[in-house]
This record gives C-alpha cells, structure tokens and sequence, in this order.
C-alpha cells in the first residue's frame, strides 16, 4: 500500500531531500496560524510586507507536516525544524526555488480542473449562440 502514499514536491534544504505536500492537516495549520483562508494566505506571498513571513510560515508547516507523517510510520531520519530554524533555510540565493516549489506543491494537492466540472457550466470565453 506505500505506493498509494503521496510523496508531494521534493525539494534540498540543509543539505537533505524533503516533501512538501499540502495535507489537510497542513492547510489547517497554516489556516490557523494567519487566521486567513490558504488562497489569502497564498495572496500574502505576492505582498511584498508579507511574502516573506507567509513562505516562512508555510515552509515551517510543510516540514513539519511531513516530520509529524513520517514519524508515525516509525521513520525517525527526518529533523524538526524551529520556524526560526526556517528562517535560516531561506536565503535570497534559494527563496524563488523555494516559493515555485510551494507553489507546485500546492497545485498537485489540488484536484484536476474538468474533476468537478459542471457540464452545464459556461465558461466567459465561450460565445453566445444567437
């Protein structure tokens, strides 16, 4: 059964391969934290006052998220990080590796676009038949 586990994106920090993935449990954190919705909260990232303290943040979730996952499947190699600890991971030499990896991250935990779509729906690009 481990290969239906998601992996999500890999991404080199200290040296070590990570994952991040947007789990539920992730989502609600970050949520929590920013009191925000996780689409705010992704808006944050294009402010410049706050893009930086929302990547922190969200990186912090994520590795501790997959910390938290690995652990309980008895995986002790992994190393739980301070979000101080984060902000010493980011640099300007890897912050835009870091934020498409987020960004990427996120996309793959979202469903395909047709998944749910609506037959009935219209897009705004489509003409009116007169």
């Amino acid at each position: 059964m481990n290969h239906l586990k998601p992996t999500g994106v890999e991404v080199i920090l200290d040296g070590k391969s990570r994952h991040f993935l947007f789990t539920f449990n992730a989502i609600y954190d970050i949520q929590e934290h920013f009191e925000k919705s996780i689409e705010e909260v992704f808006d944050g990232l294009t402010d410049p006052n706050l893009a930086k303290q929302c990547l922190q943040y969200i990186v912090y979730a994520l590795l501790t998220d997959e910390y938290e996952r690995e652990t309980s499947d008895n995986n002790k190699t992994l190393k739980k990080y301070s979000l101080r600890e984060v902000g010493w991971l980011l640099t300007q030499d890897n912050y835009a590796e870091i934020l498409i990896a987020v960004l990427k991250s996120y996309g793959v935990s979202l469903p395909e676009p047709d998944e749910f779509e609506n037959p009935n729906i219209k897009s705004a690009t489509q003409k009116k038949k007169e």
